[in-house]
């Protein structure tokens, strides 16, 4: 019998356990979907990593230095509760 137990999360970067981006000419460390694909810091940049992107009259600030590091969690089934909120079209 598997036992599953809740952690509390203060920050989604704790839960951050898969390397999304990695540079061209080392793409091994990145596995973004599974399949051993990555996003190349190069590519990135050339489409304003670093800089920011804005939507629905919110800023979001995109990183400027990311590569080879744990950036993303992956979803594998596991429940990640949250507190009751008012809708939101973004998070921070």
């Amino acid at each position: 019998m598997t036992t599953v137990t809740a952690v509390a999360l203060h920050d989604l970067t704790q839960a951050f356990d898969n390397i999304a981006v990695s540079d061209d000419s080392n793409p091994q460390p990145g596995d973004v979907d599974g399949a051993r694909s990555s996003l190349f810091t190069e590519g990135l940049a050339a489409a304003g990593a670093g800089g920011s992107v804005g939507s629905d009259g919110l800023t979001f600030n995109l990183p400027t230095d990311f590569v080879g590091t744990e950036d993303n969690a992956l979803a594998q089934g596991q429940n990640a509760p949250r507190p009751v909120m008012r809708p939101a079209s973004a998070f921070s």
